[in-house]
């Protein structure tokens, strides 16, 4: 425990962790399974911070720079053999705390082409697929007797950023008649099937954190064309960048119809994952999607929001500023009381939900396609591979 925590510290090893860390002012090994961590000022997501893998020392330094291809863990499985890009191989790890798993070997095999994905699901090839049959071939997929579906809310939300530095975007008027354009309910409806729930914040709406009493952004385009003719735009031209994945890229296609209606024309502009990324870091978009996954700790408003979170040192991609959310954030993580700090983030959310930094879309279901033959298939709020080891198979 203390050489993972330390060498974070210490910059030995490279973790995008270390900024929480730093607030570690003494870590000391009281005897064989006890250690005392005193932080240098109160910090209130602290023990969430802690759920972060134990790296064995020993192992670490046998392996070296192998040891992210061949890592040492404490899991339900354990590593075979890892081909970049194609397949991950387990077996169960039969001196695993908890229970050990049903299922002896466990192969998670990378399949990039969805009508492949599907084809091998439907030939016996693969027994389950996650998150991972398109919403529109879904009830075909579903005619085969062999195959069987279960769904539960997720806690994946996607939603759209804006550049608030950009002439346009950077007016809040701007930013609602965006949301009022859009018609969520008929994207959730065309391309999940229903499966998923119109988001109004980033925090998911299971988290202790969520503020119950937010609203939403109707669907209302004249409205929204109230809203532009407000900020003195009969119409204007935008550009929204999105990855190459066939999925993102209809879905930017329908937000870009809808905007069209008020108004508001919109070029969609698909990039491979890494310019696309990079474009989004480094601040060169005007619109862009991307989706927050397993979010369990509402400090990543902090992250998101404060000024002191621009890029490159931060997640606050859209470069918002409010002085009020940067007080309120930050007195967040100093209150220890839970009660106090949902107070709190509620004030934040509806902040947000008023100035519109970035738009909320909506709350993914986790949808599990699977093989009759499996059993105890119980997908997790977050999707994690961890639900696996609780399936068995006739």
């Amino acid at each position: 425990v203390l050489y993972t925590y330390k060498s974070v510290i210490d910059g030995a090893v490279a973790s995008p962790f270390r900024e929480y860390f730093l607030r570690m002012k003494e870590i000391v090994a009281e005897d064989d399974f006890t250690v005392r961590i005193e932080l240098a000022e109160p910090y209130a997501p602290f023990l969430n911070m802690l759920t972060k893998g134990i790296v064995s020392r020993a192992d670490a330094k046998r392996l070296g720079s192998k040891f992210a291809r061949e890592p040492v863990g404490t899991g339900p499985y354990k590593l075979v053999r890892f081909v970049p890009e194609k397949l991950l191989e387990l077996e169960a790890n039969g001196e695993y705390f908890g229970d050990v798993p049903k299922i002896e070997t466990l192969k998670l095999h990378v399949i990039a082409d969805d009508n492949i994905r599907i084809l091998k699901l439907l030939k016996g090839e693969v027994d389950l697929v996650q998150n991972g049959i398109p919403a529109l071939v879904l009830p075909k997929v579903l005619e085969n007797d062999r195959l069987k579906m279960r769904s539960d809310d997720g806690i994946v939300v996607t939603y759209l950023g804006m550049n608030l530095t950009d002439r346009y975007l950077k007016d809040e008027r701007v930013r609602r008649a965006i949301a009022h354009a859009i018609d969520r309910d008929e994207i959730i409806s065309h391309r999940f099937g229903g499966m998923a729930a119109k988001a109004n914040s980033i925090i998911p709406e299971m988290n202790w954190a969520y503020d119950d009493d937010l609203g939403q952004y109707d669907h209302d385009t004249e409205k929204s064309k109230a809203l532009l003719d407000e900020a003195g735009l009969k119409a204007l031209s935008l550009s929204y960048k999105t990855s190459t994945s066939k999925e993102r890229i209809d879905i930017a296609r329908m937000i870009a119809h809808q905007l069209g209606k008020v108004g508001i024309n919109v070029k969609v502009l698909p990039y491979e994952w890494g310019t696309f990324y990079r474009d989004v870091r480094t601040g060169n978009f005007q619109l862009y999607s991307l989706s927050w996954v397993g979010v369990t700790e509402p400090d990543i408003l902090y992250d998101v929001c404060h000024s002191s979170k621009f890029p490159p040192d931060g997640l606050n991609r859209g470069r918002y500023k409010n002085p009020e959310v940067d007080r309120l954030v930050s007195e967040a993580r100093r209150t220890m009381d839970r009660d106090a700090r949902k107070d709190i983030y509620d004030k934040v959310q509806r902040i947000l939900f008023d100035e519109l930094p970035f738009i909320p879309l909506w709350y993914e279901d986790n949808v599990v396609v699977y093989r009759r033959s499996l059993d105890g298939v119980r997908p997790r709020p977050d999707a994690s591979y961890l639900a696996f080891a609780d399936i068995s198979k006739e």
